[in-house]
């Protein structure tokens, strides 16, 4: 309020000056937005008057206007004829009034004595007084008592209505009585039944009979005002149309001629007004189909409108089922809204919309095309419509639909379905589903009316105390139209709405914090809203409600202008500390500052030695909210201590936020807002921000004004200069530009670039420097030349380089995190996206608990949170870098798993090609020996070398279908990989699940890890410093017992072989003197060696084979040769078979397809011309079947070179060469089924 001195004050000033002094304060743009403010005199700052009064030398004499008053005596005409004597009218009996609202007045009316005729055929019952409408009115000096509701005569009794209505009346929870008597309503009006209602229903039957329906609104609860200046109680034709779900167009009969109407048999009539009043029918797409729309109702049958629900849901679904109606619906919503532009003419462009190819045929999102305006020009080229083409839709069927050419057969939209509530109306123009007619979908269909010829009349009593009604159907004229759906809500609906807004609260309140209150439950009576009313599944209803109730609660409306009249009642109400809104300024560049805080929390920032201010955009819609936080140790939580709604960015707006900040502060605590570098009496080490520029440099020229050179010593004039001196930048903001680097550089680069704020000195200043330079790259070398060309972003980031003292430096904070954190805790107190007054309100409600929490805590030494102390706060830091760190090699190790399986898919592939191109050798070779040999017979020579020719290439066929096999289980290993939430592989990639198809190795020799997992009973292992091999892949480690004085590794040494059913053994070679031949190996492989060394080597390593399998082969090394012993059937060997070229299988592996085919295998031997050692190439087991002893003598197999007298016994692996033998009982067939190439014991050398 404005004091009377202010008062004074203001009318001693002329129109001019308070013109004047209104243009200075507020921009022109602020005035002509918001006139209304300004039509008292609260809008005026009186201090900021009295300055403006002073500046201008004005005086209040000077101001002051002398109005001279005259003193004039009144003047009375007198009559002529000044005899005529007033004699007052004597009152006499009694006489009857009454009280009629119009329009908002009272109107005083006079009963005659016929207004009301009495009947001898009923009785009156005794009237009972209500406070509602009794009054008291002064007619010259008689007082009489005016009417209430029920001191009028009931035109009906509802106690006569005992029979039960069939009237069903679906979706309303009522029931209805009726007489059934036949009775005329008015003189032109007959019906042969009336209805007693005492509720209103939602939808109104027409009924075949004529008849009329007396509505008795008598109860409190019908008794609703409109709201205005002046609350007027409804009539009650108006509750049934607003809660009525057909529309209605009509009247209100005022303008028409009463009538006198009957409402029970019996009954004296009643005058009333007519309220006449058609259908207004329904709105369709005009494309609707006629089964659904045209529909004779008399009855309330809902099953019309169920089958439009169901159509309407089968429309849906069609509508999303196929590219063209996908297609077809993007060109609607192309067509949906009209171009903006502004041509050189000044007119509305009227372009439509087009598809236009991206320049030099890029494509985005699998896209060449975008969506533009057939408007564009030279001349006219801004703000054209443009729309990019979702992923889903296909371009050459939208290209054909745009232009209008048809598309193929079957692809027309079936007929649609769409009907609107009535009081929609043409609201919605054109229907936004898609339509394919004969292949064209280039117009939209329109949104049709059609009319309905049924009517209806509402009679109502003249007198309005009388709250009743009769509802008649003249002619009984059916509705051509379905049922409506219960989508309108009536005033009854949006009452408890609000009522339940009310009791969530308003503040803050949205329609989902409204819905899920608990208080919104207990006053449904435990439903939900939509279950309580249908219309209020609408959430379009409810926010409207929402809405509704804000701005009722503020009539100044809830932006700028709600928030002005908050601070102007809080500038006259309150006093400074009990304030929350304390500034509000605007500025002549159209700029807006509202500052706000709690006094109490601003005075914190003289305890602490740091702030941290940041700009929050989510939370408020207009303006954005900058905050100002603290950590406040002696209660261990963050705080903000000051909010400030600012519209603009700039270095202008951030210096006049510095500055008034500071004049708070010194106004409302008493002390300055000081650094301690700068001036005395200031606390403040730094300010902590982001990297916006404008809002740093402003606080510098603000701050700058503060600084006092004989205090700090600080000799500078330039704010950029001072900023190295009290400004810190987040650590965290300044490394964000570094992250967009990670693909153009390598990770040791990318981790030197993301290190670059830990520099300790200039020297490695200089080195990051020259390292950014030979980097070579743009982008990199474009964000280092903006850092390194400022004169304070580097000195602000830096330790080493800012002119903050070290140990000051490493006592505040490197990041905003408790600024940002601030940001979120609030939002989720609050909500985001409210609008300015509502935001500033919840914010407020925040801080003042803040307030009373803290000074509680301060009182009682009770902690909100104990858990926030230092050392809790450094532990959760620790622990989320150590996540970071262990996300990160998580990730990489998925990388590196995704890698190694991707190299060992492309190792398969590649071996297949190389395999396949030897196949074809060994095909050509082949073939050329046929070509040779013509019709002649094959020497035994030539069918051996063609024989092997033959196993080869069966050998390379194989090996290719145990390659497309791994490649099969690494494509699946690397699926689960990627799936992987760390990388690794799921526990199910390393069981396989039995079958009968063959485990096989790769083509490398190496088998996935799958296969150690698919073990039967056959289990070749060997113990005492055994070789453990659990992953076949560890097979190829080359084992060398004889390397030169150097023992095997235990970890070597002890390894045991894990063996597949299939059988799958290690080959190795021996280098045995020619002292004496190997020694035993024990069950099924036996070797006789009268070499102690050797022996003696082969105990040391425990070679023990232990096997399910019959393998019997005695090799007998002597002087110069090599004689094989006993072959168990069936094999029989001979070296004429041996092929030296060739080592069986890829890298040395050799594998039996199938026992039946196994008569004889090559073995693989041969003599090196430097070192004489033969090898054998391969282990041949045989499988669990009856076999025949060994022969008392070995056929002949030739001679063998062995190794010299000086050569050490070793047994040791080939690493390249892996042969690996497959068998299975089940692949045995009986002797005479088995294909025999060639028997090697019948041929001859």
């Amino acid at each position: 309020m404005v004091s009377q001195a202010d008062s004074d004050l203001i009318d001693s000033l002329s129109t001019r000056i308070v013109t004047e002094f209104r243009n200075e304060t507020f921009p022109n743009e602020f005035i002509l937005k918001h006139p209304e403010i300004f039509l008292d005199h609260q809008w005026i700052n009186m201090t900021k008057l009295r300055q403006f009064i002073s500046q201008k030398g004005i005086e209040g004499s000077q101001a002051r206007v002398e109005v001279k008053v005259e003193v004039h005596s009144a003047c009375i005409k007198k009559e002529p004829d000044s005899n005529i004597q007033l004699t007052p009218v004597q009152l006499t009996g009694s006489f009857r009034t009454r009280v009629l609202h119009e329009e908002g007045h009272e109107v005083l009316e006079l009963l005659s004595d016929d207004d009301e005729i009495m009947s001898d055929n009923f009785t009156l019952k005794p009237p009972t007084v209500t406070k509602m409408e009794e009054k008291t009115v002064a007619v010259g000096a008689a007082h009489v008592r005016s009417e209430s509701v029920d001191d009028v005569m009931l035109a009906f009794d509802p106690s006569m209505f005992t029979e039960l209505s069939e009237t069903n009346w679906t979706d309303s929870d009522m029931t209805t009585s009726v007489i059934e008597e036949a009775f005329q309503v008015t003189t032109e009006l007959r019906v042969g039944r009336v209805e007693y209602l005492d509720k209103i229903p939602l939808v109104w039957p027409i009924p075949q009979t004529p008849t009329s329906f007396i509505l008795d609104l008598r109860d409190k609860k019908f008794l609703v005002r409109k709201q205005g200046d002046i609350p007027v109680v409804v009539t009650p034709d108006f509750l049934i149309k607003n809660k009525d779900q057909d529309s209605w167009t009509g009247g209100t009969g005022r303008a028409d001629s009463t009538s006198r109407v009957c409402f029970q048999p019996g009954f004296p009539s009643v005058v009333c007004w007519r309220t006449r009043l058609v259908c207004r029918g329904a709105y369709a797409c005009e494309a609707i189909n006629d089964d659904l729309i045209n529909i004779e109702r008399y009855d309330l049958d809902p099953a019309p409108r169920d089958r439009i629900l169901k159509a309407k849901q089968v429309t849906r679904v069609e509508e999303r089922s196929t590219a063209e109606q996908r297609a077809a619906t993007f060109l609607n919503v192309c067509h949906s809204t009209g171009c903006k532009a502004i041509g050189a003419n000044g007119k509305q462009c009227t372009g439509k919309p087009m598809m236009k190819e991206k320049p030099r045929g890029q494509t985005d999102r699998g896209h060449r095309y975008w969506i533009a305006c057939s408007g564009w020009n030279l001349d006219c080229k801004k703000n054209h419509r443009t729309r990019g083409i979702p992923d889903d839709i296909d371009e050459d069927i939208l290209a054909k639909l745009m232009t209008g050419k048809p598309l193929s057969e079957g692809n027309d939209t079936n007929e649609c379905s769409l009907i609107l509530p009535s009081h929609v109306g043409r609201k919605q123009a054109l229907c936004p589903h898609p339509h394919i007619q004969n292949g064209r979908s280039d117009k939209r269909m329109a949104i049709k009316s059609y009319p309905c010829l049924s009517r209806r009349t509402i009679y109502i009593p003249v007198d309005t105390s009388k709250r009743f009604a009769l509802v008649t159907n003249p002619k009984c004229i059916p509705h051509n139209h379905p049922m409506p759906c219960i989508s309108k809500a009536s005033y009854e609906t949006k009452a408890v709405y609000q009522k339940c807004v009310e009791e969530a609260g308003v503040l803050g309140a949205t329609v989902q914090k409204v819905d899920q209150a608990p208080s919104t439950k207990a006053l449904l009576n435990g439903n939900t809203p939509g279950q309580y009313n249908s219309a209020l599944y609408n959430e379009c209803i409810k926010q409207g409600i929402v809405w509704h109730v804000k701005t009722k609660k503020n009539p100044a409306g809830l932006g700028v202008t709600g928030v002005f009249d908050l601070y102007q009642r809080e500038l006259a109400e309150l006093k400074s500390k009990d304030r929350y809104i304390h500034s509000f300024i605007t500025t002549r560049e159209g700029g807006t500052l509202i500052f706000t805080c709690v006094p109490s929390l601003l005075k914190l920032i003289h305890e602490v030695t740091s702030f941290e201010c940041d700009v929050t955009f989510k939370r408020v819609e207009g303006l954005n909210e900058w905050e100002m936080v603290i950590y406040y140790p002696p209660v261990q939580r963050a705080i903000t201590i000051a909010r400030v709604y600012i519209n603009k960015a700039d270095t202008e707006h951030y210096t006049q936020l510095f500055d008034e900040l500071q004049a708070l502060t010194l106004n409302l605590t008493g002390k300055i807002l000081g650094f301690l570098r700068l001036t005395f009496g200031g606390n403040l080490l730094c300010m902590n921000a982001d990297m916006e520029a404008a809002q740093i440099l402003g606080a510098g020229r603000s701050f700058l004004r503060t600084l006092d050179p004989e205090f700090s010593g600080i000799n500078i004039s330039k704010p950029e200069e001072l900023l190295a001196y009290f400004v810190r930048v987040c650590l965290t903001h300044s490394k964000r530009g570094v992250l967009d680097f990670k693909l153009l550089v390598s990770a040791p680069d990318y981790k030197c670039l993301l290190n670059f704020p830990y520099m300790k000195s200039q020297e490695e200043l200089d080195e990051f420097t020259t390292f950014v330079a030979s980097l070579a790259i743009k982008k990199i070398n474009d964000w280092w030349s903006h850092k390194i060309g400022s004169s304070w972003i580097i000195p602000c980031i830096l330790g080493s380089q800012s002119k903050i003292l070290p140990e000051h430096w490493s006592t505040t904070p490197a990041t905003t995190n408790v600024g940002e954190s601030q940001h979120h805790w609030t939002n989720t107190l609050t909500g985001i996206g409210l609008p300015l007054l509502e935001g500033i309100q919840t914010a407020r409600r925040v801080d003042e608990q803040v307030a009373a929490e803290v000074e509680a805590s301060l009182a009682t030494g009770i902690l909100k949170n104990t858990q926030t102390s230092l050392f809790h706060r450094q532990l959760r830091a620790s622990q989320r870098v150590a996540t970071t760190i262990r996300k990160s090699r998580e990730m990489e190790f998925l990388q590196e798993n995704i890698g190694s399986v991707k190299q060992r898919i492309e190792a398969e592939k590649a071996f297949r090609k190389a395999s396949l191109d030897q196949q074809h050798v060994y095909e050509e070779r082949l073939k050329s020996m046929s070509s040779a040999t013509g019709q002649a017979r094959m020497s035994v020579q030539s069918y051996q070398e063609a024989n092997n020719l033959r196993q080869k290439i069966d050998n390379e066929k194989h090996l290719r279908r145990e390659s497309t096999a791994k490649q099969k289980v690494l494509a699946d290993e690397l699926k689960t990989i990627s799936t992987s939430a760390t990388g690794r592989p799921l526990q199910a990639v390393h069981a396989v699940k039995q079958s009968n198809t063959t485990l096989e190795a790769s083509s490398s020799g190496r088998v996935s890890d799958v296969f150690s997992e698919a073990q039967d009973e056959t289990d070749l292992s060997y113990h005492k410093k055994a070789h453990n091999f659990s992953d076949a892949e560890k097979l190829e480690m080359d084992l060398d017992p004889d390397a030169d004085s150097e023992p095997l590794p235990e970890s070597a040494l002890e390894q045991d072989f894990h063996m597949p059913d299939q059988f799958q053994q290690e080959v190795f070679s021996w280098n045995t003197p020619q002292s004496g031949p190997p020694s035993d190996f024990t069950e099924g492989f036996s070797l006789d060696s009268d070499d102690p060394s050797f022996t003696d080597m082969l105990n040391d390593y425990s070679f023990d084979f232990q096997s399910d399998s019959n393998l019997a082969l005695d090799l007998d090394l002597g002087q110069g040769s090599t004689s094989f012993d006993t072959f168990s059937d069936p094999f029989n060997c001979s070296d004429s078979v041996f092929d030296p070229s060739y080592h069986y299988g890829h890298k040395g592996q050799h594998a039996f397809s199938s026992a039946s085919d196994f008569e004889a295998d090559a073995l693989n031997m041969s003599t090196s011309s430097d070192q004489g050692l033969p090898y054998l190439g391969v282990f041949l087991p045989s499988p669990n079947v009856p076999s025949s002893p060994p022969p008392p003598s070995p056929p002949s197999t030739g001679a063998v070179e062995v190794a010299s007298a000086t050569s050490r016994s070793s047994l040791k692996r080939i690493a390249t060469t892996t042969v690996s033998a497959d068998f299975h009982e089940s692949f045995i067939l009986p002797q005479e089924q088995r294909r025999k190439r060639f028997k090697p014991s019948r041929l001859g050398v």
